[in-house]
Parts: C-alpha cells; structure tokens; sequence
C-alpha cells in the first residue's frame, strides 16, 4: 500500500500526483492489470466478430444474410461494453478504497462497479454526448472565425493589389500574419476543449466513491470538484501523457519493426500481408492498453482525492 496519510504538510504537488499514481499502481499491480485485461478483452470481442462477419460477408454471395445479424452485433456489443466498464469501474473502486487505507477484494470491487452499471453507462454515455456537442460547437466557430480571418484579410489584400504593388516582404509578412492568427485560434479551440476535458475527467471516479450517485450525479461532482483547480488538473494530465509516452513510442517502434519483418516473408501486395499487420499491430496495441488502463483510472481517483480534500480544508501528502 502507498504511503498515502493525512496530514496537515500541505496538499499533493502536481509532481506528487503522479508519484502516488504510480506508487499505488505499482503496490496494486496484480488486480490491476487483471482487471484491464478483463476490459480489453470485453472490447476485442465484438471487433473480432464484426471483422469476421465483414469478412465472411464480403466472401459470400448472400452478404444480406450477414448484415441481418448487424441487430445481434449491436446487441452483443453494447453488453461487452457494459462489462468492459464493470471491469475499469472495478479498477477505479479498489484505488479509490486503497486511498482511504482500506483494502478491498477484487471480487466485491467487481460487484460494486457491477451494481452501478447503468450510473457507469449513462454517465459514459452523457460524457460522450458532451463531447459531441463541444466538438460540433468549437468546429462551428473555428470554420465561422476562418471565414472571418480569410474575408478580412482578402479584403487587405484586393485593397493593396489596387491601389499599389505588393512587395514580397509585404506578401509574406500577411502571410504569416494570416498563419499565426490562424494558429492562435486554432490553438484557443484546443485549450477549451482541452478545458472541458478536465474539468470532467473525473467524472466516473465520484459514482464509484460515494454510496449515493447517479449518472448527472457523477458529472456534476467532476465538474464542482474541479472548479477553481482547472488549470492544474490541466497540468496533471500533460505530465501524465509524458510519463506515458514511452510506452506508446515502444507501441509504435514495435509495430514499425514487425511490419518490416513481414515485408521479408509475405509479399506486401499480398491480402495475408495487410491481415498479419493489422492483426499483429492491433495486439501490440491492445497489450499498451492494458498496461494504461490502470494507471489513467488510478490517477482518477488521485485526482479526486485530492481536490476533495483541498475542498475539505484537508491536507493529503505523501
């Protein structure tokens, strides 16, 4: 168990996060990671079956007798999503008691997170749905201010183009100005996005916490949780994506050398070939996900635990 107490030595640095993210991670590692394979595997069932009906559907003279079972799929899908989540929920509720120095068995994790499924669901599917709406909205001013900047300055450039010679300095000194305008508000979008995103990221921690919570529930407490402490949850996530980006690049690396093993043996224009890499990469890929499940879940409850105490007037430290 991480050396995790209360005290009054003041609250976790933002560096702190993440050493008692991977402190608690590494202590717990075995259930973890037991669970995220229980998760993942949950997810990799419907894409196997779909690609195989795909497949089988595209080999046959009848494919209408395939895409009739698309209602079966979507069926099956939804139920191995809604296992997938009982399985991270179950990750999330053990961090969560090992913060408060209680341990919890993996089997009553697992119910708990079971009986709050559809909070999990619903929660999961409201979060989405937010999502969708932000992504629709910030598109729509990002392609309304883009209509803006280029009318603007296609204006500038009709008047200079009548009444006078366009140097090229002038030409590109508009042309980077139009870049970096662009830019800035391009980059101003992804900040509020980026925004939002943290102000919900710990939006499944609270309905696996608390004895009474519901889907809008959940979200409201990410939302209150994080007020005021926005920027460094910001930051907790930027440094949490660095210490993760090793293994993604070991991801990457792996993929790229496997192809390159393939291209020896198999013919690249070969359909065994391309059905070789995506199997061989989407393993490697699935075998990274494991391993950040856990980690992304435990920083969650971190995360929560230590804006509730900075809420409650309670110093956490490690």
């Amino acid at each position: 168990m991480p050396n995790l107490h209360k005290s009054t030595a003041g609250p976790l640095s933002i560096g702190n996060v993440i050493n008692a993210t991977v402190t608690l991670y590494r202590t717990h590692w075995r259930p973890y990671l037991s669970l995220s394979f229980q998760s993942s595997v949950w997810i990799l069932i419907p894409l196997v079956i779909g690609a195989f009906g795909v497949m089988a559907a595209l080999a046959t003279d009848a494919p209408e007798l395939w895409f009739g079972a698309i209602p079966f799929w979507m069926g099956g899908a939804v139920y191995c999503w809604g296992r997938s989540l009982i399985a991270v929920g179950a990750i999330t509720r053990l961090a969560v008691e090992a913060l408060q120095e209680r341990e919890e068995t993996v089997p009553t994790a697992y119910r708990w997170a079971r009986s709050r499924l559809w909070g999990l669901i619903g929660a999961t599917f409201l979060l989405g749905l937010l999502f969708f709406v932000a992504y629709v909205g910030l598109s729509f001013i990002f392609l309304l201010g883009g209509v803006l900047i280029a009318a603007l300055f296609g204006v500038s450039l009709i008047n200079l183009a009548t009444t006078t010679t366009i140097e090229p300095e002038t030409a590109v000194l508009i042309g980077l100005t139009i870049l970096g305008v662009t830019g800035l508000f391009l980059l101003a979008i992804l900040s509020l996005f980026f925004w939002i995103g943290a102000r919900l990221f710990i939006y499944d921690v609270p309905i696996m916490a608390e004895t009474e919570s519901s889907a809008t529930r959940t979200l409201g407490t990410s939302w209150q949780l994080t007020q005021g402490n926005t920027f460094r949850v910001m930051m907790v996530l930027l440094l949490a994506t660095v210490v993760t980006i090793p293994i993604l690049s070991v991801v990457q690396v792996l993929s790229i050398v496997l192809q390159g093993i393939l291209m020896v043996w198999v013919d690249p224009m070969n359909p065994v070939f391309t059905v070789v890499v995506v199997a061989s990469s989407g393993g490697i890929g699935a075998i990274a996900n494991i391993l950040l499940i856990p980690f992304w879940q435990v920083l969650k409850a971190v995360v929560y635990y230590d804006l509730k105490i900075r809420r409650e007037g309670i110093d956490l430290s490690l």
